[in-house]
């Protein structure tokens, strides 16, 4: 509605005094996604955060379904800190049954807060045959001795708890 009130009869997309339109629509299609990307993960039909009440995300999903769920890490109020993040990648791998690492597409999704403890982590245990190249700024590496694929997202950031999952 507004771009037509503000677009003049006849005039093109071009047209310079409509170039705000553009960083608008960037913007707003920014903000949307991370708001999603929040949902997706947090998201919780009892929360009082408007976009978090529309569905129920990822990690209560995972919470709820303890069943069926497999619990990678010992607990899911271990804190990870670039201490301890290398010792509990290694708790998760363990645990995770051999037929779904045999997949070859299994990764951990973390907060890029995660990631970079992670990345830390690898660098100062002087794994000097490790070379994690472009990892710290594509957001991806693999976890080393493993076939596992960490990931970061920036809808668990602050949150430090990792999600395992096969990408297929």
């Amino acid at each position: 509605y507004y771009i037509q009130k503000q677009l003049k009869p006849g005039s093109l997309q071009e047209d310079p005094e409509t170039v705000w339109v553009e960083g608008y629509t960037s913007l707003k299609a920014g903000q949307t996604s991370t708001a999603m990307e929040q949902t997706m993960w947090f998201g919780d039909t009892n929360s009082n955060v408007a976009n978090a009440q529309r569905f129920d995300g990822q990690l209560k999903l995972i919470d709820a379904s303890s069943a069926s769920t497999i619990k990678a890490c010992a607990t899911n109020t271990d804190v990870l800190t670039a201490s301890n993040v290398i010792a509990k990648m290694d708790e998760a791998c363990s645990n995770i049954p051999p037929q779904l690492l045999g997949k070859g597409d299994f990764v951990f999704f973390v907060g890029w807060d995660v990631f970079r403890f992670l990345i830390t982590a690898i660098k100062n245990a002087n794994y000097f045959h490790y070379d994690p190249g472009t990892s710290w700024t594509e957001g991806e590496v693999m976890l080393p001795g493993s076939n596992i694929k960490v990931i970061a997202v920036n809808g668990l950031n602050l949150n430090s708890r990792p999600v395992d999952s096969v990408q297929s």
